[in-house]
């Protein structure tokens, strides 16, 4: 390691005994080549990455961190032994108590932890994010109040800022079926590319289309199947592109889903307009 600073405190008056049971504030450094063992979150996390990158795996999902970038993190959540790519410089608090019980159950309103990665993090929330790690190491007079307002405008932005991800997560995964209409998406494919646990992509996805996903999904793919019997494919070169391993499949879903056969879908199209 090249570097690391570290406070760990449990308030027990002024404004934060209340919030908060435990914090601990860190600004780090780490080398490329250096090993890390895989640990379980503790606590609320909060962490900006300064400069450099590495690549991270958890148990509700895979990504990089790079410069500008923000991740939160929720207790309990087992993250394996990150891949520095480039030196890495990072900082981040970790926080127990009823706010962060409070931010955590707004994120992640299922009861589990989870991962949120933005990228890039808002500037607003990263400077914010730098000046309560600077208050919490430094401890300046009257820095605990100062400290609070902190975390109090971090809280805001975070459930703002997670409310336009959800907001777009249905676009999202509209945008993955499309472009792979010939993919059989599961629910664990889908939250890990969208940086979100299976159970939150569930939760929000029913909160903004009012159904869950893998219906959904299900429905978009034989509509999307739909639009290629309409501009003229055969029901065998339909099956084909939307990744069936045989026509008789693909029709049984389809009909499932659409009322009707791809094959009279098919007569539908071939028919000649009547004359008035």
């Amino acid at each position: 390691m090249i570097y690391r600073r570290v406070t760990i405190l449990k308030p027990s008056s002024g404004p934060a005994a209340g919030p908060l049971t435990e914090l601990a504030a860190v600004r780090e450094a780490r080398h490329v080549h250096e090993t890390h063992d895989g640990v379980d979150i503790p606590g609320l996390v909060i962490m900006a990455t300064v400069r450099g990158s590495a690549r991270f795996a958890s148990s509700v999902g895979s990504g990089v961190e790079r410069r500008g970038s923000l991740s939160i993190v929720g207790e309990g959540v087992h993250q394996t032994r990150p891949q520095i790519l480039e030196p890495w410089h990072i900082e981040y608090l970790i926080l127990h108590g009823p706010w962060s019980e409070q931010i955590r159950a707004t994120l992640w309103p299922e009861g589990s932890g989870g991962l949120q990665v933005l990228d890039p993090g808002p500037r607003r929330l990263i400077r914010d994010l730098h000046d309560a790690v600077d208050l919490a190491l430094d401890q300046p007079s009257n820095w605990e109040w100062r400290f609070m307002s902190q975390l109090a405008a971090i809280g805001d932005q975070l459930i703002r800022v997670m409310a336009a991800q959800e907001a777009s997560l249905a676009q999202r995964v509209r945008q993955c079926v499309e472009a792979e209409p010939d993919r059989h998406w599961s629910l664990a494919e889908l939250a890990e590319l969208l940086s979100v646990s299976p159970s939150t992509l569930s939760h929000q996805f029913a909160m903004e289309k009012g159904e869950p996903p893998m219906a959904w999904v299900r429905r978009a793919r034989v509509q999307i199947a739909r639009r290629y019997l309409e501009q003229g494919l055969s029901v065998c070169d339909t099956a084909e592109r939307m990744g069936f391993a045989n026509p008789y499949h693909f029709s049984r879903v389809f009909k499932q889903v659409a009322g009707i056969t791809p094959s009279h879908v098919r007569v539908q199209y071939d028919s000649p307009l009547l004359d008035d």
